[in-house]
């Protein structure tokens, strides 16, 4: 039983093999049956969650493998998916960038830097 736990993934759960609309569908199952027994998931964003959100209707980016190729191979169409309508769209919208644990521990993805100086403005028009 997951009890009071909390789990946290640091982001990536996409673009990193060739089951991500599973892998996503996994992680939603995990966080609903956590939160039924009393714990939660977080799930945070990693770069290859932001560089999918920014480029989900850019049409250069459908080349083989990663969520976007994943999704046009399955007919579904990314900005239906993403969409702040859909229930990924939902998630993506408000997962946080960085998580805090009691007073001492944070915790933000390793591959997201400096140079994403504009991802919080970026979040914050997603949630629009």
């Amino acid at each position: 039983s997951f009890g009071d736990n909390v789990l946290v993934s640091l982001g990536d759960r996409i673009n990193k093999g060739s089951f991500n609309l599973r892998t996503q569908c996994f992680f939603f199952d995990l966080a609903e049956q956590a939160e039924r027994a009393g714990g939660r998931v977080v799930l945070q964003w990693g770069n290859q969650e932001v560089q999918t959100a920014k480029a989900w209707d850019n049409s250069k980016t459908r080349g083989p493998g990663g969520m976007l190729w994943e999704l046009w191979a399955y007919g579904i169409e990314p900005s239906q998916f993403f969409a702040a309508s859909s229930s990924y769209g939902k998630a993506l919208r408000h997962a946080p960038v960085v998580s805090q644990l009691g007073e001492e521990i944070l915790l933000v993805h390793g591959g997201l830097c400096p140079s994403e100086r504009s991802l919080a403005e970026e979040l914050r028009s997603m949630q629009q």
